[in-house]
């Protein structure tokens, strides 16, 4: 794992900030992994690939956007920066990371998204780690912008620890989302109580200032009130899924669709 700026806590307020239109409806390494049973309230340190070569990118840049299979959910937006849906291009554009026991496919079997396919990330192992993450977006590229992260997932099984579902992986900082069996949803430090085995919509959303900077973010879970949680100033972000924690020893499994990271 690369040196990166030492662990810092979440300030977290209750502010509201006006969510940003979800696409989705609302009802629907870390060699030794961080830590087992760690307070997903807090951020850890910032997540570093494994070295391995990313598959092609999805698409191909126009614009400073990207362009998708005609017909296809991702080709729906005109203001995407990325896009997953797993159908047309499968892991193309992800960096996949795998460790003691994670697993990391594309399977049939996500009741939520859009059919027919979705990531699948499973860790068997104390210390597993199973992740998919997305290329590194420079902020400074995207001055005086909103971004927004929305994506789906889907739990078949109630955690038995604290484990992730997904990290924003900035330059300075990760910030988890996590699944805490006694607590439901964490995201940036604001536990969303009773989360229910099934599926779910995350939405995030942070504003980029007029130096390219990122400093703070919301997040909501299904619709929710959106919740704000700050972080050490960001220039990069990237967008991680999976579970690179597996605090607990049992069989975690998360699925994901329709992941799509926009600009506006």
């Amino acid at each position: 794992m690369s040196s990166a700026a030492p662990a810092r806590r979440l300030a977290v307020g209750a502010v509201a900030l006006v969510a940003s239109c979800s696409p989705f409806s609302g009802s629907i390494d870390d060699e030794a992994g961080n830590g087992a049973g760690a307070d997903a309230s807090t951020s850890d340190e910032t997540g570093a690939s494994d070295g391995q070569a990313p598959d092609s990118a999805i698409g191909s840049m126009a614009d400073g956007g990207v362009t998708f299979p005609a017909g296809s959910f991702c080709a729906t937006f005109t203001d995407a920066l990325q896009c997953f849906d797993f159908d047309e291009a499968a892991l193309s554009g992800l960096v996949v990371g795998k460790l003691n026991g994670g697993q990391v496919a594309v399977a049939s079997n996500f009741d939520g998204g859009s059919p027919p396919l979705a990531l699948v990330a499973t860790t068997t192992n104390m210390g597993a780690k199973a992740v998919a993450t997305a290329p590194t977006i420079i902020l400074s590229q995207h001055k005086n912008a909103t971004l927004t992260v929305d994506f789906q997932f889907y739990v078949a099984a109630q955690a038995t620890a604290i484990e992730y579902i997904a990290r924003l992986n900035f330059n300075t900082q990760t910030s988890p989302i996590a699944f805490n069996n006694a607590n439901g949803l964490q995201c940036g430090g604001t536990t969303f109580a009773n989360l229910a085995v099934g599926a779910h919509a995350v939405s995030i959303s942070m504003a980029i200032d007029n130096a390219g900077v990122v400093s703070a973010f919301s997040c909501s879970l299904d619709g929710s009130v959106p919740y704000l949680a700050t972080v050490a100033v960001g220039t990069t972000l990237s967008v991680e899924l999976g579970n690179a924690n597996a605090g607990g020893a049992a069989m975690f499994a998360t699925s994901y669709d329709n992941v799509v990271v926009r600009v506006h």
